[in-house]
């Protein structure tokens, strides 16, 4: 035998050996998610251009503020899935999608399962009179806060470039809006 293909013949023989292994310690393969969300914004009355918007925040299942996001229903847009599920954990009616944001992308594990998750945000703005109404079995708390405040209570590290974007986009409108 040449020595290629007795380096061939172990690496199979190495192949097969890890898939016994794997199948003995009966590994669940990491499952696929998607879910649609959204940096919900409303615009309140200022005269200081950084408290001019405030940005709605949740308090996960997990007791960490976030955005709200959900799964898609089977083909349903990423833009409906957004507003519906932000309109199912808050209570919010009058919802507008502005433009896509991006994406978070995460592994987590759910009882001993691995997932890995993509997550489409965009920024949504939403009728200052419009009322909070929480449904506590999606989320445990949701409330407005000031931007910058919203920026620092997320803790979640896949949301921070989000929400940084979000927040340049907010002022960008508002310096554009202001000058003409």
């Amino acid at each position: 035998m040449s020595k290629k293909m007795i380096i061939n013949l172990k690496i199979k023989e190495q192949k097969v050996k890890m898939q016994s292994e794997n199948k003995k310690l009966n590994k669940p393969k990491t499952k696929f998610e998607i879910s649609a969300g959204g940096v919900v914004y409303r615009k309140i009355e200022s005269h200081d251009l950084k408290n001019k918007f405030e940005i709605l925040v949740i308090k996960d299942s997990y007791g960490k503020w976030a955005l709200p996001k959900g799964h898609p229903e089977i083909k349903e847009k990423m833009t409906h899935a957004a507003l519906r599920e932000i309109s199912e954990e808050t209570g919010l009616v009058k919802l507008e999608i502005i433009e896509k944001i991006g994406k978070a992308k995460y592994f987590f594990r759910l009882k001993g399962q691995p997932i890995f998750k993509i997550v489409e945000y965009f920024l949504v703005k939403a009728d200052p009179q419009d009322a909070l109404k929480i449904q506590k079995h999606e989320i445990r708390d949701a409330k407005w806060l000031p931007i910058i405040e919203a920026e620092k209570l997320i803790k979640y590290k896949d949301l921070k470039p989000i929400v940084s974007k979000a927040i340049l986009l907010l002022k960008k409108s508002e310096i554009l809006s202001t000058k003409y």
